[in-house]
Order: C-alpha cells, then structure tokens, then sequence
C-alpha cells in the first residue's frame, strides 16, 4: 500500500500501522500491528487482557463485517467456593468529581484482543503475524514515552496502579507522579509477543499464559475458569447499515449497543435540514446533542 491514513491515540501507534503499511501489508495487517503497539505506549488504557471490535470494509465484498473480540464475563463451570472474590472499590478523582471503580482478580474479564486480533490478521491481513507484531515487541522491549496524555491518564488512575507491587514497580508509580519524561519498558510482554507470534492466540486460551493466569485467579481469588478461556469465541456478524443523507453508515450491530444508539441518533438528525444552521450555532450543537 503507497497511501493510507492513520487514526491513532499516540504515535508510536501510528508509526506502527504505518510501518507495516510501507512493508507492504494492507489495512488489516496495519490496524493489527497498530492495536498490540497501543499496549505499549497506550499502556494507561488498554492492554493484551482487554477486549474490541473491528469493523473490515472491502468493496469487493457485498457484506461489510464486524469481529466481535469483546470480553466475556468469566466463571464458567467455577460452582461453588468458599474462597473470597478478590473485589473491592477504589475512589478516583477527577477533580470536579470522583468516582468509584472495582479492582482486583475478581475485576477480571475473558480477555479476547489476542483471539480477536490475530483472527483478524489471519482471516483479513497478508503478511506473516510474526512481522505485523514486531513494531510492538520492539516497542516493548526497547521502552517509550507515554506522552502527555497518557501520563495524565497515569496520575487519574494512580490508585490502580499502585495497587499491586509488581505493577507499580512496571510503571514506576509507587512513590511518584509521573511525568512526560517517564518511559514505559516491559520487556515480559515483549517476550510473550515474541511467543504468540510463532505459537499463535492458543497461548493465551490453552497454553503456557492460560496456565499463568488461571493459578494467579485460583490463588487470589479471581472468576476465570479454564472453561472460560477455552470456550472463547471470536464472533463475526454482518455490519449494521443505515443510509444517512447521502452516506451509508456502517456500525457495530447488536449485541453491542452503541452503534446502534448511533444509527438511531443519526436516523433522528436526518429529518432536519442543517444547511439552513450556522455552524456552532445554539440549534446547531442543540442538534447535536
């Protein structure tokens, strides 16, 4: 591909996408490399143990698709215990307000970036998963700044990271603030990136991290089963489509629920004529929101 456009929320990101791009991988190849960058230098926000979606758009297929890597609530075949779910609330300041979020084991959700993410590259991408991954293990491995805003994510979220020893020591956040000049290193993750690449998203569902994290769960009182990880389904289903004024709109369908809250306001908003509306203006942004 000789051009292609980027969105991304830093631009180790970006440059990620992009350098596979210029290696010659398409739009799916670039989107993969850029997402398990993210972990990396968007490490305040997102991580391999999270969940997405992903939208794939190629006009010489009738049907637009959405993969469906979101998390799934854990505790398959767990029946009863006597041991304590580890979960309980932190209070985050945000100033103006605060708010209370549910840490610890018992928080953790069915991951499904790997199982999504390298299905995707699978199914939709050209070049071999070990070079769309190298940007990240690189990433990982040799350290990056984490910017100004994911600093201040850092400081926001400064109870949850110092949470636990082991993750405080990883961003450096027990007995500071951080700044700008921080760069973020984790060279574990850079060596099982190494490994997905070559053994693939089994690693996280049936191998060596499955295990990993099933006697962390057992040990401290999480919900995740083997049965969770092993069942885990990446599903893929037909794209919500709305035409809106002269576009087709293409979303997440349901189950999700946010696409199609946007379908719906857009369907709403499409029965006023905006030309006849200053932009900005009060009716305008009334509009809008």
């Amino acid at each position: 591909m000789t051009r292609g456009i980027i969105a991304a929320g830093h631009p180790a990101t970006a440059r990620a996408g992009a350098d596979i791009l210029r290696a010659g991988g398409n739009a799916a190849d670039a989107v993969v490399a850029a997402a398990f960058a993210s972990f990396v230098a968007e490490a305040t926000l997102v991580s391999p143990g999270g969940g997405g979606f992903a939208l794939v758009y190629k006009s010489s297929q009738g049907t637009p698709l959405v993969y469906d890597f979101f998390c799934n609530f854990p505790g398959l075949d767990r029946g009863e215990s006597s041991q304590a779910v580890d979960f309980y609330p932190v209070t985050v300041d945000f100033g103006p307000t605060s708010q209370i979020f549910h840490i610890g084991r018992g928080s953790v959700a069915v991951p499904g970036n790997p199982a999504g993410l390298c299905r995707l590259q699978a199914e939709q991408g050209r070049l071999p998963l070990p070079i769309v991954l190298q940007p990240a293990i690189d990433l990982a491995r040799d350290g990056v700044p984490l910017g100004e805003f994911g600093c201040y994510v850092g400081r926001l979220l400064h109870p949850i990271f110092t949470n636990e020893a082991s993750v405080a020591r990883l961003f450096s956040a027990a007995d500071t603030l951080w700044d700008q000049s921080f760069r973020y290193r984790n060279p574990d993750l850079a060596d099982v990136l190494t490994t997905l690449a070559s053994s693939g998203p089994d690693l996280f569902y049936r191998g060596d991290i499955a295990h990993i994290l099933l006697q962390d769960q057992r040990q401290h009182g999480g919900l995740i089963t083997a049965a969770d990880l092993q069942n885990y389904e990446v599903i893929v289903r037909p794209a919500l489509r709305l035409p809106y004024r002269n576009f087709e709109l293409l979303t997440n369908p349901p189950p999700s629920r946010g696409g199609a809250l946007i379908a719906f306001s857009l369907a709403m908003l499409a029965g006023f004529d905006l030309h006849t509306l200053n932009l900005g203006s009060a009716r305008h942004l009334g509009l809008l929101a």
